[in-house]
């Protein structure tokens, strides 16, 4: 059984309409998928430590294939393929990153203790920072590999396994994006109040500061957008638990090279440019196409 892996066993030993109605999903999802995934797919998603990525996957094909159709692809390049109504490609790379090996590096977890329930408290940054170091892990792995250069490219991140007790998405992505943090309120002299965020281009974690603000790095100009969810891939289907935290989350990268042409309406859209941050809900609800 230690071959499996445990969130699998947990689905398929726990019967109830959630945990059987996620299997079939999942089932009938790959039989319509597997010509544009991986080969040996099967087996990997069952081996231990690796059914979430590839659930992920899965839920990606079931979520992209709306916008366009999925092409088979070949041992190299990107996980997912997607060819628009227009006839652009746009290549969908997807990542799942673990909790780090560090005590020190992981979120908070709650104590389950009658005495104790929740055994920290601190500010935002404090809670937040295992997931954005994990978040960028991912996303700097992916922006690394070969791609083709003259198509768009979106990194798809997961840190459903990353999180503890809770996350706020919208905070994640804008201090490893943009290097932004807390809303500031600033008073005037006049009495006027103006909003901001907090400028935040470096993280310290303890070991000395680091780089984040990937979106205002030209090095990264060859990536056109995150796609974003704190939610473990299995609660994403139908059957699952729900969109909770924010679901999926699209945010595009204002210095893309090649910009991706393309209304995710069933994901929360989060813009940043130098003139505005607009943080748009999804306008409509996901239906799976299987």
């Amino acid at each position: 059984m230690s071959n499996y892996d445990p969130d699998l066993l947990w689905l398929l030993m726990y019967k109830n309409d959630y945990s059987t109605g996620t299997l079939e999903h999942l089932d009938k999802s790959y039989k319509k998928f597997k010509q544009v995934l991986d080969a040996g797919f099967a087996n990997k998603v069952v081996s231990n430590g690796r059914f979430q990525a590839h659930v992920w996957e899965i839920i990606l094909c079931d979520i992209l294939s709306s916008y366009g159709n999925l092409i088979p692809k070949g041992e190299a390049g990107a996980d997912i393929l997607l060819q628009t109504n227009s006839g652009e490609t746009i290549q969908v790379e997807a990542v799942t990153p673990n909790e780090a090996t560090d005590p020190k590096l992981q979120t908070v977890k709650p104590v389950f203790d009658k005495d104790n329930f929740y055994s920290h408290s601190g500010n935002v940054n404090t809670m937040e920072l295992p997931i954005v170091l994990r978040f960028l892990q991912g996303f700097d792995k992916k922006a690394d590999m070969a791609y083709e250069k003259d198509k768009p490219l979106i990194i798809a991140v997961n840190t459903g396994l990353v999180v503890g007790m809770s996350t706020q998405d919208d905070f994640v992505l804008r201090q490893a994006l943009f290097g932004l943090g807390c809303v500031q309120i600033t008073r005037h002299s006049d009495d006027s109040y103006t909003n901001g965020f907090q400028q935040m281009p470096k993280l310290d974690k303890g070991g000395g500061e680091f780089q984040v603000a990937r979106f205002r790095d030209e090095k990264y100009a060859h990536v056109s957008g995150v796609i974003y969810s704190s939610q473990k891939p299995h609660s994403l289907t139908p059957h699952g638990y729900g969109w909770g935290n924010s679901g999926l989350v699209y945010v595009p990268n204002p210095m893309a090279k090649h910009p991706v042409d393309i209304d995710f309406d069933v994901m929360r859209t989060i813009t940043i440019t130098d003139k505005k941050y607009e943080d748009e809900e999804a306008k409509v609800k996901f239906k799976s196409t299987i």
